[in-house]
């Protein structure tokens, strides 16, 4: 449990990093899947194993293609947001994956099921509704960019565990899909016409900390500590991101919070571990 619990505090500091860096979604996307990937590609090497990386690229596209949409929605919703509610739209990828595993993969339906999307989708509500009309566009467009972020973040787990079977691969599977990703970032980067200049040495140190601390050290100890963890507690364990992110909106950024947030911060989490046992069981 202790890698698990070193890896969501880890990975909660990446929306904090986004946006420390000062530069726009597409870039940072880039650069933390580039980072990443090297450091991936470094772990590959020292095991000896870098040989099988050219044979997962193909498969690897389609996953990336995910990946990629999930993570230029994500860091526009973190730069719209703030770090906190986009982190914790973007873990509804739990009850969306629960939802789709009910409607098309025939799993059935039970109270844990309903309990999940009424708990989320209420959070949902109590976070963003109040304010909805009373927020500019940049916030309303940033909720749904979160809210398809969580969309692209669940379909990729399905995607990566599909082809994680088919390869028997975990490291190189992860590492293709995520120098694909990079790919793919760093080209719509080109097509927005956004900069990828790093501009000072606030912005270089953050892309490398969400690079190899967050993107490829934190998903590890994740990787990692799942297999040692009971399901149930893995979920609860894993909410440590999105709470630790609210966190850190509130303390590096004075995020103003009220109680109604709060709360549905908190349905909305409820909504998300129940979510993920659903998908553990599955």
């Amino acid at each position: 449990m202790g890698s698990l619990a070193l890896g969501a505090i880890t990975i909660s500091f990446a929306a904090v990093f986004v946006t420390t860096a000062g530069i726009s979604a597409d870039a940072s996307a880039f650069y933390r899947m580039l980072f990443g990937g090297l450091c991936m590609v470094g772990l590959l090497a020292a095991k000896g194993r870098i040989a099988i990386l050219p044979r997962l690229l193909i498969p690897a596209i389609p996953v990336a293609i995910i990946f990629t949409g999930d993570f230029l929605c994500w860091h526009r919703a973190i730069l719209a947001v703030g770090p906190g509610l986009a982190t914790m739209l973007g873990n509804l990828q739990a009850v969306y994956i629960a939802l789709f595993s009910v409607l098309f993969l025939g799993e059935r339906s039970g109270v844990r099921f309903f309990a999940a999307l009424g708990l989320a989708l209420s959070g949902v509500y109590l976070t963003v509704g109040p304010v909805w009309n009373l927020s500019g566009e940049t916030f309303r467009i940033g909720v749904l960019f979160g809210i398809a972020t969580a969309v692209f973040y669940g379909s990729y787990i399905l995607m990566l565990k599909r082809l994680v079977n088919r390869t028997g691969e975990v490291l190189g599977a992860t590492t293709a899909v995520t120098l694909l990703t990079a790919l793919f970032c760093g080209l719509f980067t080109l097509a927005s016409g956004e900069s990828f200049v790093l501009p000072d040495l606030a912005a270089w140190s953050s892309m490398v900390a969400l690079g190899a601390l967050c993107q490829c050290g934190g998903w590890l100890l994740i990787a990692r500590g799942l297999d040692k963890t009971p399901a149930s507690l893995a979920g609860l364990v894993l909410l440590l991101q999105p709470v630790l992110s609210f966190v850190w909106d509130i303390w590096f950024f004075a995020k103003p919070v009220n109680a109604v947030e709060l709360s549905g911060v908190a349905l909305a989490l409820s909504g998300i571990y129940l979510g993920s046992l659903r998908r553990a069981k599955g």
